[in-house]
């Protein structure tokens, strides 16, 4: 899920939660028939684009999220038990 979105956003240029082919992560997770594969699940993203702040490299898009009170509760969040890179 997270390569296809990766993909779709080079493809067009776009750095955003929502998709080319797919609302919203919930829509994404729907379409590969994810949610019907687990009885219980909690969803969260984190996206990051070199080209709007330093996100150049994985340690500077990580740094960044740990610096983010949103983003930071993702990486935190105890519910998460799978991640898609």
């Amino acid at each position: 899920m997270a390569l296809v979105h990766n993909n779709d956003m080079i493809a067009h240029s776009i750095m955003t939660h929502a998709g080319m082919k797919a609302p919203d992560l919930k829509g994404r997770a729907i379409a590969i028939n994810f949610l019907e594969r687990h009885e219980w699940v909690v969803l969260g993203e984190n996206v990051a684009w070199g080209l709007d702040c330093d996100t150049t490299s994985p340690q500077a898009a990580w740094e960044g999220w740990l610096n983010s009170p949103s983003h930071h509760k993702n990486i935190v969040d105890p519910r998460f038990n799978a991640v898609g890179i």
